[in-house]
Formats: structure tokens, sequence, C-alpha cells
């Protein structure tokens, strides 16, 4: 993520449909990555990704006079915004043909799936590197899951940008509606609780077989 801080600034040279267009393509991989990790798990069966993007891009199409051209919004988070409205559209419209399917579930708005808490864990598994990191990896992936539900929402979600998304600081912040140096702060809690709570739930795991003796 550090390599993208360089970037936080620039506005990537966006200035004409056909240059976000190149750009929309240029990031394809990484809005794919998005959709993946946001859809709700009772769609994936019956939702494409490529059909929640292809959306994401006519939205584009239709709204690029709204993008702020001064460098107050980076272009990746404002396509960002048209993909995951797209997605939460497609839901809406799914939920509403397939009532019994969806079991009447409001589509989350940013982080209301159980879903996202697994897929973190699971991704989280693999990348945080901290002093627990080794016995993160020796437990279930449900301890971890059960350290992020004792998160809050915000914490979630700031983990959930910069690890899984790999949103740099400025992005985050700019996702978030925080100030860069709000977001970091934030992040930097975020980290540090989490492995908190893993190490505190890695303790008792090893007290347990004691405790039955």
């Amino acid at each position: 993520m550090s390599e993208r801080d360089g970037l936080d600034n620039r506005n990537d040279d966006v200035r004409t449909i056909e240059e976000m267009t190149a750009y929309y393509e240029a990031q394809r991989s990484r809005f794919e990555r998005i959709v993946r990790f946001r859809m709700d798990p009772v769609f994936r069966v019956r939702m494409d990704v490529a059909d929640v993007l292809q959306e994401a891009y006519l939205e584009v199409l239709r709204r690029f006079e709204e993008w702020p051209q001064d460098g107050s919004l980076s272009p990746f988070i404002w396509l960002r915004q048209r993909v995951l409205q797209a997605l939460w559209d497609l839901q809406r419209s799914h939920s509403r043909e397939k009532r019994a399917v969806q079991r009447e579930r409001s589509v989350p708005e940013v982080w209301d799936s159980d879903s996202t808490n697994v897929s973190l864990a699971s991704f989280l598994v693999d990348d945080l590197t901290s002093p627990s990191h080794a016995a993160i990896k020796r437990e279930d992936r449900r301890g971890l899951h059960a350290a992020l539900e004792k998160l809050s929402e915000l914490d979630r979600e700031v983990l959930a940008l910069r690890h899984f998304e790999q949103l740099s600081n400025v992005e985050a912040a700019q996702a978030l509606s925080l100030t860069p140096t709000a977001a970091s702060n934030r992040y930097v809690r975020a980290t540090k609780r989490l492995a908190e709570l893993v190490q505190s739930s890695v303790d008792d795991s090893r007290m347990r077989p004691e405790e039955k003796c």
C-alpha cells in the first residue's frame, strides 16, 4: 500500500470520458475484487461480477459530468462509488424478484453482512503481519471472525478498505469521509485492537486444557 501513497494527490490526468474509460479498465481487477468481497452471499450464485461492472460503467457514462476534476476526489474512489451503487441496485432488484431467497434481508449500506466479516477474516489470516501472525495461522479462522465482531463497525471497515481493497490512506479517508489524519489514526487503533483481541483469544485457548485438568 505504501507504493500507492505517492499517488494520493494525483488526479491521474482523467479529463475526458475516454480517459475515464481507460482508467476504469486499467483498474478492473481491483473492482472485481471489491464486488466479490461486498456481494451478499445469497446472490453469488445468480449474479455475475461482470454484469455489476457493466452496470457500473453505464452509470459512469451517465454521470461523468458529475466527476470532480479539481483533485478533491481520486478517480478510483469516484468509480468505486459507481461500482458499489450498481452492486446495491442489482441486489435490490434481485431481492424484489426473489424475495423468498433474500428472506426479507435488507441490502447492507457499507458493513452489515456476516459474510464480509468472514471474507475479511480469511484475507487477514494470510495478510496480517504482526506479532500475533503466527498464532493466527495456528488458530481456527473463527477466532479471528470473533475478534472482528468485537471491533466497531468503522474499525472493521477501515481494515477492509486498507487490507482487502488495498486503498491508500488518502483513498480510505475519501471513502469514509474522514480526514487523512483521522483515517490513519483509526487504522492504527483498529490493527492494534484486533491484534490484542486475537492474542487474548489465543491465550484463552491455551489456558482451557489446564483448566480442565
